[in-house]
């Protein structure tokens, strides 16, 4: 498959670095690994979506009173357990 994309000037600041760094050959390889990365994000969300004992678990943490939910909390609650189930 062949795509065209256009990057805000940051991203594609972003691209270059990491090319220049020497750890990617190519900007095409950034951007597939980014991809391949998301990808693989996703899918450990949708399989702790499926988990219904997790799921429970998530909503005994957050219904403590000892730390109330706010947006920043489920998002780094969210990250954490993305990082865990990449493992």
């Amino acid at each position: 498959m062949t795509l065209t994309l256009h990057l805000p000037d940051k991203l594609g600041e972003y691209v270059a670095s990491q090319v220049a760094s020497g750890f990617y050959t190519d900007a095409e390889e950034v951007v597939r690994d980014a991809v391949r990365h998301q990808a693989q994000q996703q899918l450990a969300l949708d399989a702790n979506n499926d988990n219904p004992a997790l799921v429970d678990a998530l909503l005994a943490g957050v219904r403590s009173p000892k730390r109330p939910l706010t947006d920043a909390v489920w998002t780094e609650m969210r990250s954490r357990a993305v990082k865990l189930a990449a493992q």
